[in-house]
């Protein structure tokens, strides 16, 4: 018996432990769980990859894989690309575990504390870069105005960082002002 069952050429290939499933990989990036005794794809997952599946592993025994039992999903499939990525696909449409407070969803404790995190690492960025054209500024004035800071005179300084690191006047060579 031959018949096609995936539109595109099959790079990868795995059978279940029972045997029962069949994992396909395709150059297109799609990964298909194939039910051998229905002949029918269990389930489909288009475009996982943007570059062909190199490796795929369906699950090999039904014994709970490293991992599961604390999130509460079992992987079906594992595939890989040279992408870069790797892909652990499951056939459940929801986990097993309740969130830790409690509650199936909503503005619960995982919710606040991914955007307590979100809003942690965006100012972390904005500081860090903060911190980096400060010290390109601190080191341009000093080479630039290494006089004046010397002297101690706070207008002199002033009018050199201003004039020459921050502003650059129209009348300073290399400067033009665009025409009103």
């Amino acid at each position: 018996l031959r018949m096609e069952c995936y539109p595109f050429p099959v790079s990868a290939v795995s059978i279940s432990g029972d045997a029962s499933h069949l994992a396909l990989g395709g150059v297109d990036g799609t990964v298909t769980y194939f039910n051998v005794e229905t002949m029918k794809p269990a389930k489909k997952w288009f475009e996982i990859h943007d570059l062909p599946v190199t490796c795929i592993a369906a699950r090999p025994t039904h014994l709970p894989l490293p991992g599961e039992e604390e999130e509460g999903i079992n992987v079906d499939v594992i595939s890989a690309s040279a992408d870069n990525r790797l892909s652990k696909l499951t056939l459940q449409r929801r986990s097993r575990k309740r969130n830790r407070d409690g509650g199936g969803g909503g503005f619960g404790f995982g919710m606040g504390f991914g955007l307590l995190s979100l809003l942690f690492s965006l100012s972390f960025f904005f500081f860090v870069c903060l911190g980096i054209i400060l010290a390109i500024l601190t080191q341009l004035s000093w080479e630039a105005c290494e006089v004046e800071i010397s002297s101690k005179d706070f207008m002199a300084t002033k009018d050199c960082i201003w004039n020459t690191v921050l502003w650059a006047p129209s009348d300073r060579p290399g400067v033009s002002m665009p025409p009103h």
